[in-house]
């Protein structure tokens, strides 16, 4: 329970720095950009599995593990 609540302040986070309504379904750039930005925070501060972090947002763990691998690293550089 403490993960979720700490998750969902997360996301409000996110979406308030970023004006990016992460939540929804949209596939624009600055949403999934905001929406990387979020899995990244969750998955270090947080001990959730990547299914409940997907979850919150309406993704599944694989959109997870597919930006941790593939967006990840661009960010990075």
């Amino acid at each position: 329970m403490e993960n979720k609540n700490k998750l969902e302040n997360i996301v409000k986070f996110v979406s308030r720095r970023t004006g990016a309504d992460i939540i929804t379904g949209s596939r624009r750039t600055d949403v999934t950009d905001a929406r990387a930005l979020y899995y990244k925070i969750a998955l270090k501060d947080t001990r959730a599995s990547m299914n409940v972090i997907g979850k919150i947002v309406g993704k599944s763990h694989a959109t997870v593990i597919h930006t941790r691998n593939n967006v990840f690293p661009l960010i990075e550089q």
